[in-house]
């Protein structure tokens, strides 16, 4: 292991204990059409940093079947009345995948001794 493969672990530890921290605090958000959590803004920093070493695998059986459902909703949120709705709809949608991969990808890097630990 090299010191850049041991620095790119430490960062995915603060990350998870970063991101498990920012769940307990839900209750703080905020408001931009829909709630923005504290653990969104966390996803995200996070995202920004680390886009270089984000490594996706094959998609697991039950993750086509979720994307396949978030895209039926998607497509089921056209046929809203007010296109302001339709876009918030479809925004918070791409954003609960986008978070989904990004801790996907973050916690297979990890061991579970580390997440113990």
């Amino acid at each position: 292991m090299t010191l850049q493969d041991n620095r790119q672990w430490k960062w995915s530890e603060i990350f998870v204990l970063l991101v498990m921290l920012s769940l307990y605090f839900g209750i703080f958000n905020i408001y931009v059409g829909f709630s923005v959590k504290l653990y969104m803004i966390v996803l995200g920093i996070g995202a920004i940093f680390s886009i270089k070493t984000l490594a996706f695998d094959k998609l697991l059986f039950f993750e086509t079947l979720m994307i396949a459902f978030f895209m039926i909703s998607i497509f089921s949120a056209l046929q809203f009345r007010y296109p302001a709705e339709q876009l918030r709809f479809i925004v918070v949608v791409l954003i609960l995948l986008s978070y989904y991969f990004i801790m996907r990808g973050t916690l297979v890097r990890l061991s579970i001794k580390k997440l113990k630990r």
